[in-house]
């Protein structure tokens, strides 16, 4: 197979590691699956099936099972699928979907508010949870949607306050 079009290398550039992996994987996940089309919700499986990673990590401490989400994920990626699979055992080439580069834009200013250096995996999925609606309907089932996973980035962007100490009383 062959990845046609791309906004895709620019966003590759400001990925960290784990993201880097994650975009492959999809990618590779598109050709296993003779998907014609990248989509948000191809990466919204991936982020789930490949995991640990700061996604899945993320779900567990909000108390989300990342084996339920993937079922239901991928019933919505079958579903949107049947608008875009190629024949099986022919070359094909996976294009980007229009949605995909609007899930890259929202995984960016994800990044921007998170004030990370570079995009990751827990962007991406926000990201793909802005864009998808079907994807957005699995994590708001299970308690874990986008106010969710963005209240938890902004927990752990917050500045961590200073307990105060014990004052000890001189003897």
């Amino acid at each position: 197979y062959e990845l046609k079009d791309s906004s895709m290398p620019r966003l590759d550039e400001q990925l960290d590691r784990e993201a880097v992996r994650i975009v492959a994987l999809t990618r590779h996940l598109c050709a296993e699956m003779h998907l014609a089309r990248v989509c948000p919700e191809v990466y919204g499986v991936a982020i789930l099936a490949y995991g640990p990673n700061a996604a899945t990590r993320a779900l567990k401490s909000l108390g989300g099972n990342v084996n339920t989400l993937l079922l239901a994920c991928r019933g919505v990626l079958q579903a949107r699928a049947a608008n875009f699979t190629t024949t099986p055992g022919g070359y094909f080439s996976v294009e980007v979907d229009e949605s995909c580069r609007l899930m890259a834009r929202a995984a960016e200013e994800h990044r921007l508010l998170a004030q990370a250096p570079r995009t990751g995996v827990l962007h991406i999925l926000l990201g793909a949870l802005q864009t998808s609606r079907e994807v957005a309907a699995v994590f708001d089932t299970a308690g874990t949607g986008l106010a969710a996973l963005q209240g938890f980035v902004r927990r752990s962007v917050e500045p961590q306050r200073p307990t105060a100490s014990p004052k000890t009383s001189p003897k």
